[in-house]
C-alpha cells in the first residue's frame, strides 16, 4: 500500500478523512498543471513539475515501507500536500519579475554577484552592462543572462516561498480551495515542512513533533514528516531530471548546471528500501564528479544527523529505523582523483598566514600602528553614519550638506593613543594603546577578525551600502589586526557596541604559529557605559629602536631635530614622532580629533612639494574624488593620488596634470595593496581614466587654477580639441612659440629621444610632455615634418651612442607626412643598433619608398622603434635582420606584409625598393 492509497482507504472509513482526501484531489491536479510553469523559468535546471514531486513520495514510501500502515491520516496528507507544495516558490509570476527588475535589493544583489566567483558573475555583469539597441545578439545574450539570474535568485528563497504560497495559494494563482473544515493550523503545518526543506537540517526540531489531527482519533506528526521530505528530495537522484528540449530552447548554460546534469546522468545503480540504500556513480568529467561528491555528502550528513536525533522525530520508539547507507560510490572515467576528491589548487594555511602578516609584506616599520589607528578611524566613520542615517530630515539634503554634517559628526568623536615601558613576562616592554568611540564590536564582528580575510558581517554590510564614498571607511583586507597579534606578544581587545555586551579578547603570542585566544563578557556596569573599542599591545622595548634617525627621511629629520634640543636625546622621540607623523600625514581627512598622549595631533594638508599653507579641494560627488589640480608643463609639481586622505604610490600619471586627487569610492582592496602604500597595477589604466574623467568634466575649474594659460590651453587643445581663443598658439617651447614653429617656419631644436636634455648638451631644455603634447597638435592638424640631423656626439653609454639633435620644420599642408635628410635615419639606426631587439622599424622617411610602408598598428611586440619619429606619423619601414643574408630577409618582409594584406607593389617592385632602401641606408654590406 502506498501514502495515497492509505489516505484513500482511511477516509472510505471516516467521513472526517475524506475532507483531507478531496482537499489532497483538488491540490494535486491544480499543482501539477502550476508547476509546469517552473519549467520556464527554471529552463537549465532539473525538472521541479508534478513528476519530482511523484518521484519524492515513492522514495519516501521505499524509505518508511513498514511504517506506511501505521501514518495517520492527517499525516498522510500533510505529506502528500507538502511533497506538491515543496517546489511551489519556485513558481514565478510576471508581476514579481516586474517588481524584482525595480528593486533596489536587486539591483544590490547584482553588484555583488558580480565581484564573487560564482560563476553566474558573468551574467550579472551582462545585464548591468548597457547594450546597443540595435544588436538583436546582445538582447538575446541579456534576456538568457536574466532568465539564470532571476532563477538563482528565487531558488535561494524558494522553500521560504513555498510555505508564504501554501497560506496564500492566490499569490501564483493557484485555487486550492480553503474552508473551515480543513483547520488553518494543519495548512500553517504544511508551509512549516516545506520551509524546512531549505534550512539547517537542525530546524527540523524546531517544528512540532505532536499535534491535532481531524479527530480524537487522529494525530498529526508535522517534525517526521519535514524529515521524511528532506530525505525523499535527496534521494531524487536518478538519471532523465533534465529535458533535452528545454536545454536546446536556452542554450549555453552556467557551468553549475551542465555540472548536475553530468551528476545525474552518471548514476549507474540505484537501490532504496527500508534496509538499505545504494548508489553508484561513474562521472565522465571533474565537474559532473564533483558535483556528485557534494550530493552525496549531503546525503550522508542528513542520515548521520537524523539518526542521531531519531527518538525525537519519530511518532513513537515502534517506527522503523531509517534505512542504512550502504554503498554510495562515486568514480570518474578516463582521470584521476587526489584523496578521493577533484585536484584543486591550495595554500599551506600555515606559510601563507605567516606571509600575509608577517613585516616582509610591508613597507614601513611598525605597520600595526597604522592598522590599529586606521580601525578606529573606520569604525567612528560607521559610528557617524548610522547616527545620522536614522534622521529622515539628513536624507532630504544635498550631497554636500550631508558632507557637512558628516564631519560635524566625526568631529564629536575622538581617538587616544598612549604608550609607556613596562615589565611583562620579565622582558623590557611597551603598551601601546588605540582607544575610539567607534562603533564598538558584537559577537558576529569578533568572529569576523579571527577569521583572516573574510568579509564583514551582513548587518555592516548593509549599513555601508547606504554610505556615499566620502562617508564609508576605507576598508580593511581583514589582516590588519592580525599584523598586530603577530609583531606584539599581548594583545587585549575591550569593546562593547550599542545594546551588546562589553567584551575582552586577550591574544597571547607564544611564538609558536597558533595564538591562544581568550573572549569573555565583563559584567562590570561602569564600562557598560562605554561605546567603543580599546586596543592594547604588548610590545619588545627593541621596537622602539626600529625607528631611528636612520630609518626617517631627509626633512621628517630635519623637522626633528628643530623640535628638540640634541642633549634631550632619547630612542623615544623618534618612536614618538614616528606615531605622530603617521597622524599628521595619513590621516589629515579623518576629521577626528585623535590626541598621543594626551595632546591633540595637528594635521598637514599637503598637495605638492610646493606645499600650500592650506589647501582647499573641490568635490566630485558622481566621480567619488576630491581635487585640486591644475596645468604644469614644466614638470616641476606632479600627480599626487590620495585614498580617502592617505597618499599612496602608483606609475599612473597623466602628462601635464598635476595636484593632487583624493579617492573616496569603493574602498581600500579595490585600489591599494595590502599595505596601502601602493596602488594596485591592475588599477593603474582605471586611475588614468578617472584622470581623464575629471579633467574633461572640471576644464573650467582647472583651466582656473592653471597659472599658465597658453599652457593649459595647449594641453586641452592637443588631449580633448578643446580651446579658449586658440591660446596654445602662444604656448612657448625653447623661446619661441608653438605658432612661430607650425605657421612661421622656425626650426624646433630637439634633443635625444624627445624629451630633455642631459650630459653638456647646449640644446635648451624641452619637457617630454611638451613634446608628446605637439605630436598629438600636428596630427590633429594634420601638418607635415621635415627632420634633419642638427649635431650628433660620438661617445658611448652603457654601450649606446648618445647625444643627438635633431632640427624639426613644421608644413602647415594638410598632408600629415614625414621626411627626414638619409644621415638622420642612418644616425638613429646607429644609435639603436645595439638593442637586444633583433628587427627594428623607423619612420618612412621619404615618399619615394610609400609603396613598401606599411602602417604601425601591424607592428607587432617583437620590432623596436630605430626613430624616435615613428611615434609621431603612422607609416613606417621596417629594417634588416643582420644575421640574414638581404635577399632572403626581403624574402621574409614580402611574407609579412603578404600576410596581413598590406602590399601595393608586385613583389619584384616591393624588394628592387627595399633594396634601394636599404643601400641608400648603408644597410646592405
Amino acid at each position: 500500500m502506498n501514502i495515497e492509497q492509505r489516505l484513500k482507504k482511511l477516509s472510505d472509513d471516516n467521513p472526517n478523512y475524506a475532507l483531507l482526501w478531496a482537499q489532497w484531489e483538488f491540490d494535486k491536479k491544480l499543482l501539477s498543471r502550476a508547476l509546469n510553469s517552473v519549467s520556464r523559468d527554471f529552463p537549465h535546471y532539473s525538472l521541479h513539475d508534478s513528476s519530482h514531486s511523484s518521484t519524492i513520495i515513492t522514495q519516501i514510501e521505499k524509505v518508511i515501507a513498514p511504517n506506511i500502515d501505521k501514518l495517520s491520516a492527517t499525516d498522510c496528507w500533510l505529506l502528500l500536500e507538502s511533497c506538491y507544495w515543496h517546489d511551489a516558490g519556485m513558481i514565478i509570476t510576471n508581476d514579481e519579475k516586474k517588481d524584482l527588475l525595480k528593486d533596489n535589493n536587486f539591483n544590490i544583489y547584482l553588484q555583488d554577484l558580480c565581484q564573487s566567483d560564482s560563476d553566474l558573475a558573468i551574467y550579472a555583469k551582462i545585464v548591468l552592462d548597457k547594450k546597443n539597441k540595435n544588436d538583436i545578439t546582445q538582447a538575446l545574450l541579456i534576456s538568457n543572462a536574466l532568465t539564470f539570474i532571476i532563477a538563482d535568485y528565487f531558488r535561494k528563497i524558494h522553500a521560504k516561498r513555498s510555505g508564504e504560497h501554501v497560506i496564500d495559494p492566490d499569490r501564483i494563482r493557484v485555487n486550492s480551495p480553503r474552508t473551515s473544515l480543513i483547520p488553518q493550523r494543519l495548512f500553517n503545518f504544511v508551509a512549516e515542512i516545506v520551509q524546512c526543506h531549505g534550512k539547517k537540517k537542525e530546524s527540523i526540531l524546531e517544528i512540532a513533533k505532536y499535534n491535532d489531527g481531524m479527530d480524537a482519533k487522529d494525530y498529526a506528526h508535522p517534525r517526521y514528516i519535514a524529515a521524511l521530505l528532506r530525505i525523499g528530495d535527496l534521494l531524487d537522484i536518478d538519471d532523465g531530471r533534465f529535458c533535452a528540449t528545454l536545454l536546446a530552447n536556452i542554450g549555453d548554460v552556467p557551468k553549475t548546471s551542465t555540472e548536475h546534469q553530468h551528476k545525474h546522468a552518471s548514476i549507474k545503480h540505484l537501490y532504496i528500501d527500508s534496509n538499505v540504500i545504494e548508489i553508484k556513480a561513474e562521472c565522465e568529467m571533474y565537474g559532473g564528479y564533483h558535483a556528485q561528491q557534494a550530493w552525496f555528502d549531503y546525503i550522508e550528513s542528513e542520515f548521520d544527523y537524523q539518526k542521531r536525533v531519531w527518538n525525537d522525530i519519530v511518532p513513537a520508539s515502534d517506527y522503523r529505523a531509517l534505512p542504512t547507507l550502504g554503498v554510495l560510490s562515486c568514480t570518474i572515467k578516463d582521470y584521476i582523483t587526489i584523496d578521493g576528491k577533484v585536484p584543486t589548487l591550495s595554500l599551506d594555511q600555515k606559510r601563507v598566514y605567516s606571509y600575509i602578516t608577517g613585516s616582509q609584506i610591508y613597507s614601513e616599520r611598525l605597520p600595526f600602528i597604522r592598522e590599529l589607528i586606521q580601525n578606529s578611524v573606520d569604525a567612528i566613520y560607521y559610528s557617524a553614519w548610522e547616527e545620522l542615517y536614522e534622521s529622515e530630515s539628513f536624507l532630504n539634503i544635498d550631497e554636500s550638506e550631508k558632507r557637512s554634517l558628516f564631519i560635524k559628526e566625526l568631529e564629536k568623536n575622538k581617538i587616544d593613543i598612549k604608550y609607556y615601558k613596562t615589565q611583562h613576562r620579565n622582558q623590557d616592554s611597551v603598551v601601546f594603546s588605540v582607544k575610539d568611540t567607534g562603533t564598538g564590536m558584537c559577537l558576529e564582528d569578533i568572529k569576523k577578525f579571527l577569521k583572516v580575510g573574510s568579509e564583514s558581517i551582513t548587518s555592516r554590510k548593509e549599513l555601508l551600502r547606504t554610505m556615499p564614498g566620502w562617508a564609508s571607511p576605507s576598508g580593511f583586507f581583514g589582516i590588519g589586526l592580525q599584523a598586530v597579534f603577530k609583531m606584539c606578544s599581548q594583545v587585549s581587545i575591550y569593546t562593547k557596541k550599542i545594546e551588546s555586551p562589553f567584551y575582552e579578547i586577550i591574544i597571547f603570542n607564544e611564538g609558536n604559529e597558533f595564538f591562544n585566544i581568550s573572549i569573555k563578557e565583563i559584567k562590570d556596569a561602569k564600562k557598560k557605559k562605554f561605546i567603543g573599542t580599546e586596543v592594547t599591545a604588548i610590545f619588545d622595548e627593541g621596537i622602539i629602536g626600529a625607528v631611528s634617525a636612520d630609518s626617517l627621511r631627509y626633512h621628517e629629520l630635519n623637522e626633528l631635530l628643530s623640535r628638540y634640543d640634541a642633549l634631550e636625546y632619547n630612542e623615544d622621540i623618534y618612536f614618538h614622532h614616528y606615531v605622530n607623523n603617521i597622524v599628521s600625514k595619513d590621516f589629515t581627512y579623518s576629521n577626528i580629533p585623535i590626541t598621543l598622549l594626551g595632546n591633540e595631533i595637528s594635521k598637514d594638508f599637503d598637495c605638492n612639494d610646493y606645499q600650500p599653507e592650506e589647501l582647499i579641494l573641490e568635490s566630485d560627488y558622481e566621480l567619488g574624488i576630491d581635487y585640486n589640480l591644475k596645468i604644469d608643463m614644466r614638470g616641476t609639481n606632479s600627480l599626487k593620488y590620495k585614498f580617502k586622505g592617505v597618499g599612496f604610490d602608483t606609475y599612473s600619471g597623466f602628462g601635464a596634470i598635476a595636484g593632487v586627487i583624493n579617492i573616496f569610492n569603493n574602498d581600500a582592496g579595490y585600489w591599494l595593496t595590502i599595505d596601502r602604500k601602493k596602488g594596485r597595477t591592475d588599477r593603474m589604466q582605471e586611475l588614468i581614466d578617472l584622470v581623464e574623467k575629471v579633467a574633461i568634466k572640471n576644464e573650467s575649474m582647472i583651466r582656473k587654477n592653471s597659472e599658465n594659460k597658453a599652457a593649459a590651453d595647449f594641453f586641452y587643445f592637443s588631449r580633448f580639441d578643446s580651446t579658449k581663443d586658440n591660446l596654445w598658439h602662444s604656448y612657448i617651447i625653447n623661446d619661441n612659440s608653438v605658432d612661430e614653429y607650425l605657421f612661421k617656419n622656425r626650426h624646433l631644436t630637439v634633443y635625444n629621444n624627445n624629451s630633455f636634455a642631459m650630459y653638456n648638451s647646449t640644446v635648451p631644455y624641452i619637457h617630454e610632455v611638451s613634446i608628446i603634447l605637439l605630436k598629438r597638435i600636428v596630427k590633429k592638424m594634420k601638418f607635415s615634418l621635415h627632420a634633419q640631423l642638427a649635431e650628433s656626439k660620438h661617445f658611448l653609454r652603457d654601450s649606446q651612442v648618445v647625444d643627438v639633435t635633431y632640427s624639426l620644420t613644421f608644413k602647415n599642408d594638410g598632408q600629415h607626412r614625414f621626411t627626414a635628410t638619409t644621415d638622420l635615419i642612418q644616425e638613429e639606426i646607429k644609435y639603436t643598433r645595439n638593442t637586444r631587439l633583433k628587427r627594428m622599424y623607423f619612420c618612412c622617411y621619404d615618399a619615394k619608398y610609400d609603396d613598401i610602408s606599411i602602417h604601425r598598428k601591424f607592428i607587432n611586440d617583437l620590432m623596436g622603434s630605430a626613430s624616435v619619429f615613428s611615434t609621431w606619423f603612422d607609416y613606417v619601414l621596417i629594417g634588416p635582420k643582420e644575421t640574414v643574408s638581404w635577399a632572403e630577409d626581403i624574402n621574409n618582409i614580402w611574407n609579412f606584409y603578404k600576410e596581413r594584406n598590406c602590399l601595393m607593389v608586385p613583389e619584384d617592385r616591393f624588394k628592387e625598393l627595399y633594396k634601394m632602401l636599404w643601400t641608400e641606408l648603408d644597410l646592405i654590406k
